[in-house]
């Protein structure tokens, strides 16, 4: 996440490699997971980008992401957009 001094800003969390078990995507998610508590808590983060530079998912991996993602979106009022 990038933090340019504004009043308003969107995070940036970037996913790539194939999703599911592989080691990759395990840090991948760690860090997407980091980055997630810090748009959480920053008021001036106002959407999250969810960039994920993938050539697939694997079908609980998918699951996993778009559960993490609903709660987020709930629980903090802030859209993400992949």
């Amino acid at each position: 996440m990038v933090d340019n001094q504004g009043a308003a800003t969107i995070a940036i969390i970037p996913s790539k490699g194939i999703m599911g078990g592989s080691e990759p995507v395990g840090r991948s998610l760690a860090r997407a997971s980091r980055t997630n508590q810090l748009a959480a808590k920053d008021d001036r983060v106002k959407a999250v980008i969810l960039r994920v530079n993938s050539p697939g998912v694997e079908v609980l991996a998918s699951d996993d992401i778009a559960d993490a993602v609903t709660k987020f979106q709930q629980k903090h009022k802030k859209p993400v957009i992949a």
